[in-house]
């Protein structure tokens, strides 16, 4: 019992010194633990008051390593060694020690050539260089100067020399011009007498002309009436005849062939014309149905379009066959029908005048160029082309009329005086074309008639 009783407190006494060692180690592990955070918070801060100065990173570059090594060995911080140099720097360059890298820029900025990317040595040498050469020009035109000035003398006592021979001549030349003011006076005196004989004689023969222009003038209004009296007399004569003249059918609107067939299946016909006949592949052809279909309007000359338009695509000898192009609803093509092309003639050649502008693209635009379009198109269906209205032509084709602009004045450019020149010629070419073949009784035709005769739709102009 005795036993069991002292091994119990001395398990109490081991237990109780456990507990208190825990304790001190819990306590003291506070105080050291209190201790490190603020170490921890020390070091932090000494490291943030450092990275203010130089980075990490910075701190492994070979330049701020010489830096640290130069400011090391002067016993100087880094910071303490860049102030002193900047401060040094700055002394050397304006004369001020605390002057800022700010202040100098923007006194730099106000010297010429001393931009941002120009070192300011550079802009000194420049400098130094612009002035040893404006130096060596200053002595150059000194010496010049002196040599201006030596020569000027020397022309001075030259000009002075030759003033004094040109008095001596102007005063020679004044005598002699004295002398030639009496000839001149004589021979004024002379010459006033002979013009008033002169303006005499020019009187009388004045007055002989007055007469004469007068005697033509009365004879030119006698003759102008007259041919007013015999142009009224023609007028009443071919008035009075006129019913007696006979007229043919035109030449464009003759019938220069007839439908044969109709093959409604694939829209062709053919028609009693061929090679023998001068058809060629792509001439196309209107279609009416009687000769009498013809006609132009008796108030506007236009000719009414036909039925139909055909085109050929296949020749033979004594026939061709031909694509419809078109034909009105509900007046088809039928055999026996006529066909009309003013450019073709099976038994002739017909001789075509082209003139004025087209419109052969209908881009709303006509132009004199567009005229070797029509051109081409008669001279590809067996028609013949001539410039000038002869006896031997059967058709006249005329545009619009070149539209001619006001007259420039005789300051105007010359490029615009001869464009108004040739614009000029060419609508009284027009306007002679017109009235000639009027007169002759050609046949004229518009672009608008002639595509109708050929059975070519054409669109309305934009």
């Amino acid at each position: 019992m005795a036993a069991r009783t002292g091994a119990s407190i001395g398990v109490g006494i081991t237990i109780t010194i456990l507990g208190l060692l825990t304790l001190t180690l819990f306590v003291l592990t506070l105080i050291f633990y209190g201790q490190m955070n603020r170490a921890k918070r020390d070091l932090q801060a000494t490291q943030d008051d450092v990275t203010r100065f130089v980075r990490a990173d910075e701190r492994e570059r070979d330049d701020i390593r010489v830096i640290a090594d130069d400011a090391s060995s002067n016993g100087k911080s880094v910071v303490a060694h860049l102030r002193d140099e900047l401060q040094g720097t700055m002394n050397r360059v304006t004369g001020l020690r605390r002057e800022t890298l700010p202040l100098l820029e923007a006194k730099l900025d106000q010297i010429e050539g001393a931009g941002p990317a120009t070192p300011l040595l550079e802009v000194i040498d420049r400098r130094d260089r612009q002035i040893a050469r404006l130096t060596e020009e200053r002595n150059n035109a000194r010496d010049e100067r002196d040599v201006a000035q030596a020569d000027l003398s020397t022309e001075v006592a030259k000009i002075s020399g030759i003033e004094a021979r040109h008095d001596e001549t102007v005063a020679t030349l004044n005598s002699k011009i004295e002398q030639y003011r009496e000839e001149v006076d004589r021979y004024r005196q002379g010459v006033q007498l002979a013009e008033d004989d002169y303006d005499r004689a020019i009187d009388v023969v004045n007055e002989e002309a007055a007469e004469r222009v007068s005697e033509v003038r009365t004879l030119a209004e006698d003759l102008e009436r007259d041919n007013l009296v015999l142009q009224d007399q023609i007028k009443a004569l071919r008035a009075d005849r006129q019913q007696d003249i006979f007229r043919g059918d035109p030449e464009e609107a003759l019938v220069d062939g007839r439908i044969v067939a109709v093959n409604g299946a694939d829209g062709t016909v053919s028609i009693g014309r061929g090679l023998r006949d001068k058809v060629v592949l792509g001439m196309t052809f209107s279609v009416y149905p009687t000769p009498a279909a013809i006609r132009p309007n008796a108030e506007t000359g236009e000719y009414p379009d036909g039925k139909a338009s055909i085109e050929v695509i296949d020749v033979d000898q004594a026939s061709s066959t031909c694509r419809i192009l078109f034909e009105r609803a509900g007046n088809p093509i039928v055999s026996g029908d006529i066909i009309a092309n003013p450019v073709y003639d099976p038994r002739k050649v017909y001789t075509f005048v082209v003139f004025g502008n087209f419109d052969v693209n209908r881009d709303g635009r006509a132009t004199p160029q567009e005229a070797s379009e029509i051109r081409a198109l008669v001279a590809g269906w067996g028609g013949e082309l001539t410039d000038e209205l002869t006896g031997n032509v059967d058709f006249v084709v005329l545009g619009d009329p070149p539209v001619l602009p006001p007259q420039p004045p005789s300051s105007a450019p010359i490029e615009v005086i001869q464009q108004y020149v040739r614009l000029s010629e060419a609508r009284q070419r027009y306007d002679e074309l017109q009235q000639g073949a009027q007169q002759t009784s050609v046949p004229v035709l518009n672009e608008n008639r002639l595509y109708t005769l050929l059975g070519r739709r054409v669109s309305s102009r934009r």
